[in-house]
């Protein structure tokens, strides 16, 4: 919990580049966003305190297109902004649309934004315009218990959304509509789901900082395995978690802040919606 060149300070949202490989976090304490290299070498930071174009208050969430353009959500500065790949301010957008402050973020594959706001998730296409809507306070179908935590758009184009009170994992369409309740039963419970991530063959990931674990659900939605409880890669309060093209799934480890890399040896051609498209 330090502020030199690739120490963190609440670490709280992750991506990757798709040409480099590089990781990106979001600082939030320091108000900054890191880069690193695929070996866990800082490469750069970018940004501090303030409420201009290219400066953060409180960065949360991170996604990142397939062009490699980065968007942050700035939960106190109530925006989304985006970056090219060089970490060059593009846009700022959304100001008027949140009403609690933007957390979690995700770009989906065709490059549009879902980005959380409280018990809503708010849609955005990929240049800030608004798309729309979904959830809402309560137990139903669709809704949340208190706030959206944890949040991943699919190759499928569904929305994968954490109900971090009611214990359980929202799967949505992209336009908002409920498919079905994921992590909410058994063994397979999310206490607390902080951090979603799917990959290219929609396995989805689900770090959960009640239990102190990430688990990893076949598409079905059946336990493949729980990692994080034990050993060197024991996690002390998960948080978001990203997944990269070769499969390693991270978790950023918020209040000691690191970030926890995990390999994925089962996941075949694990995919985020921060990579190149499928060769054909």
């Amino acid at each position: 919990m330090q502020s030199g060149r690739g120490q963190f300070s609440t670490p709280s949202g992750a991506g990757f580049a798709p040409s480099s490989g590089d990781i990106l976090v979001t600082d939030r304490m320091n108000n900054r966003v890191q880069e690193f290299r695929p070996s866990g070498k800082f490469r750069r930071a970018s940004g501090h305190a303030g409420s201009k174009p290219g400066q953060f208050r409180g960065p949360y969430g991170l996604g990142v297109n397939r062009a490699g353009d980065i968007y942050v959500a700035g939960e106190f500065s109530n925006r989304v902004q985006e970056f090219s790949p060089a970490l060059a301010f593009i846009r700022a957008f959304g100001r008027r649309r949140f009403a609690d402050g933007p957390t979690d973020l995700a770009v989906a594959p065709d490059g549009d934004v879902y980005v959380a706001d409280a018990p809503f998730i708010r849609h955005f296409t990929g240049t800030g315009h608004f798309a729309g809507s979904s959830g809402g306070t309560g137990s139903g179908p669709g809704q949340f218990n208190s706030l959206v935590a944890g949040l991943a758009a699919g190759p499928h184009g569904h929305v994968h959304a954490g109900d971090y009170s009611g214990a359980r994992v929202g799967d949505l369409t992209g336009k908002g509509m409920f498919v079905r309740s994921l992590a909410s039963h058994g063994t397979a419970t999310a206490e607390g789901p902080i951090g979603v991530a799917i990959t290219q063959g929609r396995h989805i990931f689900i770090s959960g900082n009640g239990h102190k674990r990430a688990i990893e659900l076949h598409p079905d939605g059946r336990l493949q395995r729980v990692s994080g409880t034990t050993g060197k890669g024991k996690l002390d309060n998960p948080g978001p978690m990203t997944v990269d093209c070769t499969g390693h799934v991270y978790v950023l480890d918020t209040d000691i802040g690191r970030v926890r890399e995990y390999g994925n040896p089962r996941a075949t051609a694990a995919l985020l919606t921060t990579g190149p498209p499928p060769a054909p």
